[in-house]
């Protein structure tokens, strides 16, 4: 069950997450059915309703109308029953919603087994932006009541342990499983050159050794900011760089322009708005190095696609990329201005090029959503052998 499915892409990564995961984890024998709804931020989905499609084989998606937008779908309540009825297991994707209330109940007086997944929203960070007494509240004591003797999925060891602080569940109860990429896109050849990126995204024909990017939606979450500021400290050394903020605009646009404005580097700052497909993978694959600073990434998987791209990045502790240390593919470092320019920096004195090597391995290896998918079916396995 989740609230909003694919193509409501205005929801951003999770949407995407959910869908890839399932596909392969179809291919492996399990039948799944997606209980979503027509939610598209402020509109909808232009789709049949209350009518299960086929996806692919063995995945199908049942879309009920969102009654109330974004708040309840009172024809997925009313076939609720019905749907879960079939289920060995309900894994739950969201925690504010309605359904999911709505759905733990069901699940408990079905006496299905269940996995609820956060994707994120636990975070402190994510708790204490917008309406946090409102979330405190839904958790302590809408929450609480329904969540004995359930399994969790947590995306990384960072998100366990948010799950164990705001909950009375033990350890065991809750499996790791980190998000993954299709890796397989990311092994096409450059179309792009770094002439015509530079056309492309900055206008000009200037050449630079130093094309640093990120990709994230504009929004305060993701510290833009101070990848900006940081950058400005960084341009004091490489005065040919240049930063490439992609993605839709979250409200914090206007902002960061003029905070470059004022840092008087906006002449190389520039923000091309949303990509995607190929223009994504040659954006990342072109670039030297990808920033992001965020204040909280359950996973982030804008971070692995960067590597599987061959492009070395600075994350934020804040997010739970120290494997790229511990693989040197990149840092980790904590999201100020100081720390930030500095590992822009350093990365600029090492081998970008057998960074770059590394990254793709270690994304190959372990983020792979294959990889994932079969991770994902052995823990399936293990929790319907518990209930024998």
């Amino acid at each position: 069950m989740i609230p909003s499915f694919y193509p409501a892409v205005i929801y951003g990564g999770p949407i995407f997450s959910v869908l890839n995961l399932l596909k392969p984890i179809s291919k492996l024998g399990i039948n799944v059915l997606v209980s979503t709804t027509n939610a598209n931020g402020k509109e909808k989905l232009k789709l049949e309703t209350s009518k299960e499609v086929e996806i692919e084989k063995s995945l199908n998606v049942k879309y009920y109308n969102d009654t109330f937008l974004n708040f309840l779908s009172v024809p997925m309540i009313l076939n609720m029953f019905k749907d879960f009825q079939r289920a060995d297991i309900i894994n739950i994707q969201s925690i504010f919603s309605m359904s999911t209330l709505f759905s733990l109940v069901v699940a408990k007086i079905l006496s299905k087994k269940i996995i609820l997944t956060p994707r994120g929203s636990l975070g402190k960070e994510c708790l204490l932006l917008g309406r946090s007494h409102y979330k405190l509240f839904w958790i302590k004591y809408l929450l609480h009541p329904l969540t004995s003797n359930i399994y969790w999925h947590a995306t990384c060891q960072q998100e366990k342990d948010e799950i164990l602080d705001l909950f009375d569940v033990s350890s065991n109860k809750i499996f790791i499983l980190a998000n993954g990429i299709n890796v397989s896109e990311y092994q096409n050849k450059v179309k792009l050159t770094r002439d015509d990126f530079l056309k492309k995204y900055t206008g000009k024909n200037n050449f630079s050794k130093h094309i640093i990017v990120s990709l994230a939606r504009i929004h305060e979450k993701k510290g833009l900011d101070i990848l900006i500021k940081s950058f400005a400290e960084f341009k004091k050394i490489y005065e040919d760089a240049v930063l490439v903020i992609a993605g839709p605009d979250g409200g914090s646009l206007k902002e960061l322009q003029s905070i470059s404005k004022k840092m008087k580097i906006s002449s190389s700052v520039f923000f091309p708005g949303n990509i995607s497909g190929v223009d994504k993978t040659d954006f990342l694959s072109v670039a030297d190095l990808f920033v992001l600073p965020s204040h909280n990434e359950n996973f982030g998987i804008v971070y692995a696609e960067a590597l599987a791209s061959a492009t070395p990045i600075v994350a934020s502790k804040k997010t739970p990329w120290k494997i790229a240390v511990d693989f040197n593919c990149g840092k980790w470092v904590e999201n100020s201005i100081s720390n930030v320019s500095k590992a822009m920096i350093e990365i600029f004195d090492e081998d970008l090029e057998k960074m770059g090597k590394n990254g793709k391995e270690l994304v190959k290896n372990n983020f792979d959503w294959n990889i994932i998918a079969k991770n994902y079916f052995k823990k399936l396995h293990n929790i319907m052998k518990e209930s024998e």
